[in-house]
Formats: structure tokens, C-alpha cells, sequence
């Protein structure tokens, strides 16, 4: 049950731009033009040669003893970046 009454509230007004946005029905919004993204994505060309780089540091691993340090700080440095790099786009954009 309301606190206040049905009968003492104030109407609801409908404002002009509503009632025009109402009646656009079947048209869809347009941007004037397209939206810069904040940062790029990785190329395949990137992605392919990140796994190439981590199977090769994985398949060393079990033969050089310094290998499986290099891999573990790359691996490191990767959940870093991953954990990371979204509230460091986002400090960067707010700039």
C-alpha cells in the first residue's frame, strides 16, 4: 500500500520528446560517425605468434633449466597484464 494516497499525487506529464521518440517506431539510431575504440585488439598475426612463443617456452621447459623461469615470468607478466589492463584503459580514458 502507497503512503501517499493515489488520489493526492500529481499526474504524470508527458513530455514532447517522448511522445516523438514514441512514434519513430522501426528507426534505428545512427552515429554521425563511427566511435574510436580506446584501444586496439590483438591481430591474428599477434595471437598466433603469443601462442607460438608460449609452446616453444612450455616445450623448452622440460630440457633447459632457465627455461622454465623465462616461461613462468612470461606467464607472469601475461595474468598481469590480463588482470590489469582493463582499470588501466579505464585511467587512461578518463584522463
Amino acid at each position: 500500500m502507497s503512503p501517499v494516497p493515489i488520489e493526492q499525487t500529481a499526474p504524470v506529464q508527458t513530455q514532447d520528446f517522448v511522445a516523438t521518440g514514441a512514434r519513430r517506431a522501426g528507426v534505428y539510431p545512427t552515429f554521425g560517425r563511427m566511435p574510436q575504440a580506446a584501444n586496439s585488439q590483438l591481430t591474428t598475426a599477434e595471437k598466433v605468434a603469443a601462442e607460438a612463443e608460449m609452446t616453444e617456452l612450455l616445450r623448452a621447459r622440460a630440457t633447459t633449466p632457465g627455461a622454465r623461469a623465462q616461461y613462468e615470468a612470461r606467464l607472469k607478466e601475461l595474468r598481469a597484464l590480463a588482470a590489469n589492463h582493463g582499470t588501466d584503459t579505464q585511467r587512461e580514458i578518463e584522463k
